[in-house]
Parts: structure tokens; C-alpha cells; sequence
């Protein structure tokens, strides 16, 4: 099993890595989803580990846009349960690529599971200062971001195995589905925290986020008036809203809060 400090000699490959996925960033924003999903494709060929950090990091909507829109999520999904056989640290969301931190990442996950410590899945809505909740439990608790899924949309049974393993967090908005939940559960993660948000607000802070993020989810962007107010333009996303009371609804009875809290 290889992990990036093993594989210095990949650090050439990123510049070539960061080529392809610009290309493919490029076709996505002229909505060439086919074209997209071959740049990043032949990034993660170049270099499997880096490719997929940085994606999962920086360009997870484009990425998984690419994979699931051109048919290709089951098949990506089994390829990563294979690729982390060969190359132990792509599921390491690191803050950068270079090797020595992504090893001393790892050091903490494994001094955190010797420590007893359990790993923490919070699944959060869309639009719900998720960023900020996972900043507590990541910097605050010292407990590194793992990934157990693709992206927000499929859970991969293998990495959930070691996820459960404990000393980790990741914060993802992760598909409500019925198999997701299956393989969590079927992992040992009985327990997850849902971090949720009034659907109405999520849906307004969806607006503003399609505002200053221009070309980033270009499929939304075409149903919306940009000079109309943000009014207008939550009212023709109302799909959105009803997609995410429908989020809150699938994942309350799988996991039912704890008695103890209250609304």
C-alpha cells in the first residue's frame, strides 16, 4: 500500500494533474459534461491521491456533476474502494498536497483511535454553515477530515469500514438515500449528527451562493433572472426547497433525534 510520502516522485505529476483538471473545470463551466468528466478522469490517472483531495476539497460540485451526469457514479464509486488498496491517503481531506502534512494527518488519526476516540459523521443540509460546524469539531476536537463516500453522493462500503475505525470527522451534505444509510449502519455508524437549517433560509443562502459563485452550478443558473430580486429568484428554485424538506424528511426516521433534545 503506497501513501503520498511513499510516492514523492508523484509530485511531478501535479502540475500535469492541475492541467486536466482546469480543462475540465473549463468544460463543465461550457456545460460539456462528457468533456469535463474526461479531464478529470485522466487527472485521476496521472495522480489518483492528489486528484481526488483536490477535487474533493476545492471543485466537489464539478466533480461529482461530471461523474453522476455522464452515467459513470457506480463505477467511479468501486474504482476508489480499489484505488485506497494502493494509495492508503486518498480519502485524507488535507488543507494542502504536501506529503509530510498528509502523513502527520494520519499520524493524528491513528493517535486518536489509540486514544479511544470515536469518529464523528456530521451530515449537514445544504446551505447550513456547515463549514463553520465542521471547523469546531475538526480544529477544535483534532479529529482529521476522512472521507467514507464519494463526494455528497454515494457512500463507499469499504472506506465506512474504516471510517468507523474511529479519530476521525467529515462533514458532507450526503445523499439521503436509502443504500447510503444501509452501508453506514451496516459499517457501525449507528450514530450520526444531521445538522439542519429552516429549508426557507437554506433556500435564500442558495441564492446568494449562485450569485457570487458564478459558473459553478451553471444548470441552476440558467433558471434564474440574475437582474431580478432575490425574491424572484428563490420562488423559481422552489424545487430546491422541496428537496431539501425532503432530505430532512428521509433521514429523520433512520436516525430519530435523541431524546434529550428538544426543537
Amino acid at each position: 500500500m503506497r501513501t503520498t510520502l511513499h510516492n514523492i516522485a508523484g509530485l511531478r505529476h501535479w502540475s500535469r494533474a492541475d492541467c486536466l483538471i482546469q480543462k475540465a473545470l473549463q468544460a463543465h463551466a461550457g456545460e460539456d459534461i462528457p468533456q469535463a468528466y474526461e479531464h478529470f478522469m485522466a487527472a485521476m490517472q496521472v495522480n489518483p491521491a492528489y486528484t481526488y483531495r483536490k477535487c474533493a476539497g476545492w471543485h466537489a460540485p464539478q466533480f461529482t456533476t461530471a461523474v453522476s451526469g455522464t452515467g459513470n457514479a457506480e463505477h467511479f464509486t468501486g474504482w476508489l474502494e480499489v484505488l485506497r488498496e494502493e494509495y492508503a491517503d486518498i480519502n485524507v481531506l488535507c488543507n494542502t498536497s504536501h506529503p509530510i502534512r498528509i502523513m502527520r494527518t494520519m499520524h493524528l488519526r491513528e493517535r486518536n483511535i489509540a486514544r479511544d476516540l470515536p469518529s464523528l459523521a456530521l451530515v449537514t443540509q445544504a446551505k447550513s454553515g456547515s463549514i463553520s460546524v465542521s471547523a469546531i469539531f475538526d480544529g477544535g476536537f483534532r479529529l482529521p477530515s476522512v472521507m467514507y463516500s464519494f463526494m455528497s453522493r454515494d457512500v463507499i462500503s469499504g472506506w465506512a469500514c474504516d471510517y468507523a475505525r474511529g479519530g476521525a470527522c467529515y462533514t458532507t451534505h450526503l445523499v439521503a438515500s436509502e443504500r447510503n444509510i444501509a452501508r453506514l449502519q451496516a459499517a457501525g455508524l449507528h450514530k450520526i449528527i444531521v445538522h439542519v437549517r429552516d429549508p426557507r433560509q437554506a433556500l435564500v443562502s442558495f441564492v446568494h451562493h449562485l450569485d457570487k459563485y458564478a459558473g459553478q452550478l451553471p444548470k441552476f443558473e440558467r433558471r434564474i433572472d440574475r437582474c431580478s430580486t432575490v425574491e424572484k429568484k428563490s420562488a423559481q428554485l422552489m424545487d430546491v426547497y422541496q428537496r431539501e424538506v425532503q432530505w430532512i424528511s428521509a433521514l429523520t426516521p433512520a436516525y430519530p433525534p435523541h431524546p434529550e433534545i428538544r426543537s
